[in-house]
């Protein structure tokens, strides 16, 4: 969840929207990172309804812990070409899999 909001100010109804979690989860998400002090959480000055979170300084360092480690796991899993092209179709099928998923909860059987 952290790297989704990392360098924004991003409002919780868009984090669930986009698909990234369930409201609840991410509601009680959101406040477990907030009473961890890693993200703060704002009601929108236009709509009271809205909250807007962003993430702490303690927040940044945390997410830029979490970007090289993956990025490290990434160098390791691509080692050579062959493994790199196989990775790259493995995320492709992935993809596709999520988009039908999504696809499907939003507009049902097609």
């Amino acid at each position: 969840m952290l790297t989704k909001i990392e360098g924004h100010e991003v409002a919780l109804r868009d984090i669930i929207e986009r698909g990234y979690y369930i409201g609840s989860n991410a509601s009680y998400n959101i406040k477990q990172l907030v009473e961890a002090d890693y993200v703060v959480q704002q009601r929108s000055k236009h709509d009271k309804r809205s909250v807007k979170v962003s993430l702490t300084e303690k927040g940044e360092e945390l997410c830029k812990k979490l970007v090289e480690f993956n990025s490290t796991q990434a160098e390791r899993l691509a080692g050579t070409k062959e493994a790199t092209a196989q990775l790259n179709a493995t995320i492709d099928v992935l993809r596709n899999l999520e988009n039908s998923w999504s696809e499907y909860l939003r507009y049902g059987a097609v």
